[in-house]
Formats: C-alpha cells, structure tokens, sequence
C-alpha cells in the first residue's frame, strides 16, 4: 500500500527534515487544497525552518479547513508568545482547550504562562 504524501510529510516533520518536507509537500498545494493536515504540516516546517511569513500562509489555509483545531489554535498561541503577546497566547490556549478539554499542550502552555508572568520571565 501506497504512503501518502501527507504521510510521507507527517513522517519527515517527525525526523525534524523540514526542509524536506517543503520540497516534498509544497509542489502538491493545488491537489490538497481541502487538506487540514497538508497545510497544518507545511505550515509547521516552515514555521521550524523560520520563514514565518510562509508559515502564516499555510496556517491561515489550515485555519479555513478547520478553525477549531486544538493543535492548530495551539501553534498560534506559542507564536503569539513569541511575540510577548501573553493575552492573545491565552486566549488561544483556552479556545484549544474549549474545544478539546484533553489538549496537553494547551494546558502546558497556560502553566508556563502562569508560572512565568513577568515581563522578565
């Protein structure tokens, strides 16, 4: 049985390639373009390959296919903090969590927030 190339991609993003998951995925935009999982993958490579810009691009996809996605509405948050904007980090977290109790990195997320609420920190 055929491995898909989302899967192919899901794999290499494991293996930290992200590199190589961009050179595999992106030439295939056009035949996934209802793909939450295309666009969530491709946009976490390049997030991790630091093209931010790009990352945006294909969250905002990702966003559109599926606007409650708790592991998506997470990376937001973790960017948000990156950019020193705990209110908006907390805001997505809590929209993650509300839409899956369970979700294990927005729940970490909000006890690094809580445990290191100065500006220094």
């Amino acid at each position: 049985m055929a491995v898909s190339i989302v899967d192919q991609g899901k794999k290499l993003l494991g293996k930290k390639k992200y590199n190589e998951v961009i050179s595999l995925l992106e030439p295939h935009v056009l035949e996934y373009r209802d793909s939450f999982a295309f666009h969530f993958y491709l946009g976490l490579s390049y997030l991790y390959a630091g093209d931010i810009q790009s990352a945006m691009v294909y969250f905002t996809r990702a966003k559109q296919i599926k606007p409650n996605d708790s592991d998506l509405l997470s990376t937001y948050a973790a960017m948000s903090l990156r950019r020193s904007l705990t209110t908006d980090a907390v805001e997505y977290y809590l929209q993650a969590l509300e839409h899956n109790p369970n979700c294990k990195i927005a729940k970490k997320g909000l006890d690094i927030i809580r445990k290191n609420n100065s500006p220094e920190k």
